[in-house]
């Protein structure tokens, strides 16, 4: 719709609708901005028919995850992978194969680290104001338990920024 200078979108306040019950929607790390359907149609391969898959996985994923099906391994490149993702190839054929314990984001200035079930989220451009939620419990993100796990949160942001500056790092050797 519209023109080829129009921009023509949802707008935030659709855009939340369009997602609930999941707080928020594109740009932010809540779930809304996140959590993304993803259908896999493989009749060769996956026998389990209209089965849910719960495991955590990620955009970045599906690279790896088509290379590992059709089995090309790639190449390290100065001791980093390729490609930024894993493959969830195994996800297919059993849930909760857990394949990835942990995913951190750094989007538009919004923060999160998913540790198992746990997820830290801070929307502030900066570590001062970490929400937590439980995913097993609290997937639409209502209930903040910060206040009443501190060390969790804090033990949780300083993995965050671990994993930040390392990824900061790798993306400067790849530039070089």
């Amino acid at each position: 719709m519209g023109s080829a200078e129009s921009y023509l979108c949802l707008g935030p306040g659709w855009s939340t609708v369009s997602n609930t019950p999941h707080r928020r929607h594109k740009t932010w790390v809540h779930e809304g901005g996140i959590s993304t359907p993803f259908i896999a149609h493989w009749p060769a391969a996956i026998k389990q028919k209209n089965s849910l898959r719960h495991d955590m996985c990620h955009v970045i994923d599906i690279v790896p995850t088509i290379l590992d099906i059709v089995g090309i391994q790639p190449e390290l490149q100065e001791g980093i992978p390729a490609f930024p993702g894993i493959s969830f190839a195994k996800t297919f054929f059993n849930d909760n194969a857990t394949f990835r314990k942990e995913l951190f984001f750094s989007h538009e200035g919004n923060m999160a680290l998913r540790d198992g079930h746990f997820k830290l989220v801070s929307a502030t451009c900066d570590d001062s104001e970490w929400e937590l939620y439980d995913s097993t419990t609290d997937r639409c993100e209502q209930n903040n338990l910060a206040a009443t796990q501190p060390d969790r949160v804090k033990a949780m942001a300083k993995r965050w920024k671990e994993l930040n500056d390392q990824f900061t790092k790798d993306a400067e050797k790849t530039k070089n």
